[in-house]
């Protein structure tokens, strides 16, 4: 194995492992047995074991970061990469949720100071700031960071929701009881959440609260 192999694996087996037992239930030990390395390469590569989760988690979405930007690439519109990007969630449902569940796991201790940034800087939506750099592309670059940050939470708001809802398989125990339910239909919603936001930002002056 090359560096990067070695790197690789131990992230995809202790994302497996994390997500199987947990954060308190999985050892180091569990996560060298696992991916065939020894532990001088976990120590070498991550340093510890709750900079390897933060590790995962940061992977798991610089990868979806990557799959956004391309679609953003081909997409003409906020809407169409709106709906693209709930589109890429759908394809992507087992990565999605388990992005979702790592990040939700509790009993997990901050990460070391040297990773702090990185984290920080890669946890979050990945849709988020190139929404914005859409919205403004669309209502002019006069509409304010403030505006063009209410509006990119709001649209992924939406995306995120019904994507997390479609990312479980109990979806279908939903879509019984509520026939309208369906991707389609999410994607006109998505449209219409979209058009509202654009029109809400043209008409509205925007100023969020930074007290905190």
């Amino acid at each position: 194995m090359t560096n990067k192999d070695t790197k690789e694996q131990i992230l995809e087996v202790a994302a497996k492992l994390f997500l199987k037992f947990g954060y308190n239930g999985t050892s180091i030990r569990d996560i060298t047995n696992e991916s065939g390395v020894n532990l001088s390469a976990i120590n070498y590569h991550f340093g510890s074991k709750s900079n390897l989760y933060w590790a995962a988690i940061c992977s798991t979405h610089s990868w979806g970061s990557e799959q956004v930007k391309k679609l953003a690439e081909k997409a003409a519109s906020t809407t169409e990469l709106a709906i693209g990007i709930f589109d890429f969630f759908l394809a992507n449902k087992k990565m999605f949720n388990n992005t979702i569940r790592l990040f939700l796991t509790e009993g997990v201790p901050e990460p070391s100071l040297e990773i702090t940034k990185y984290v920080e800087n890669q946890v979050g939506s990945p849709g988020i700031p190139i929404i914005k750099v859409f919205l403004k592309k669309e209502l002019g670059e006069q509409l304010t960071d403030d505006a063009a940050y209410l509006g990119a939470n709001s649209i992924m708001g939406l995306i995120f929701h019904f994507s997390l809802l479609f990312s479980s398989n109990k979806v279908e125990i939903l879509k019984k009881q509520e026939v309208l339910l369906t991707e389609e239909n999410v994607r006109t919603m998505i449209r219409c959440n979209v058009e509202a936001v654009i029109d809400y930002l043209k008409n509205k002056e925007v100023k969020l609260d930074t007290s905190a």
